[in-house]
Parts: C-alpha cells; structure tokens; sequence
C-alpha cells in the first residue's frame, strides 16, 4: 500500500477501529442479550445500495484490524460489520448458529448476508442450527 493509499484509507480504518474497540469493550462487560438488543436497528424507508465488493473489502479492513488488537473472533467480526452496515444504512441479515459435532464438541459461529450474499465467511454455515438472527 503505497502511503497515499494509505492516508485515503485512513478515516475508513478510524471508523471501524472505532466499532471494534467499541465491541471488544462490549464483549468484556456486557451480557450479550444486552449487546444485541442495542444493535436491533430497524431502518426506514431509505436503503443504501452498496456494492458487494465494498462491503467485504470493510470486512477484510475490520479483520485486519481485529487481528492486530488479538481479537480476531466471528462474533467480534460480525458484530464490527453489523455497526458498518448500519452506519452506513445498508440492509443486512444476521445469524448466530451452533453446531455440535460427532466428537461431542459444542461450536457457534455468527455471519451476515446481504442481498442474499454471504459476507464474511468460508465456513459451511448449512452444518449450524441458527439460535439468533436479525433483519435491518
């Protein structure tokens, strides 16, 4: 990335540095029936249209970043994404699943689609059963 790159990306990186750190503190503190119940926002009439493209490259930035401040979980991810989404008045759907598998092992998993496409994931999400979701 060339430095003014860089510095174009710059308030794009602020902003969802700012919804990371927000959530992570969430996370430590809160129940999460509390978290989610403040991220039920249901939008009016206005939707913005936002190219798929953009929207998993603000998925990869807020990857990044979660990696760099050692919270690189779904739930931290989704919950990130889910604030950029609204933030940005994009209609989206979220999902919390669990699975248990063969050996007696117990995973949950959360992802977010919009317009019917899969953001931010490459795990199989048809092997959970959902136990949360949500519409903007």
């Amino acid at each position: 990335m060339t430095k003014l790159n860089f510095f174009l990306n710059l308030p794009a990186y602020s902003l969802l540095t700012f919804f990371s750190l927000r959530n992570i503190f969430l996370l430590n503190f809160k129940s999460i029936n509390h978290i989610l119940s403040s991220k039920e926002i249901k939008l009016d009439s206005t939707n913005v249209k936002k190219p798929i493209e953009e929207i998993e490259l603000a998925y990869k930035r807020i990857c990044r970043i979660n990696r760099f401040l050692k919270k690189n979980v779904c739930l931290n991810n989704t919950l990130t994404l889910i604030d950029y989404l609204s933030f940005c008045l994009v209609r989206f759907d979220f999902f919390i699943g669990v699975k248990f598998s063969e050996e007696d092992s117990f995973s949950s998993h959360s992802w977010v689609i919009v317009d019917n496409k899969l953001i931010n994931d490459d795990t199989n999400i048809e092997d959970f059963k959902i136990i949360y979701s949500m519409s903007s």
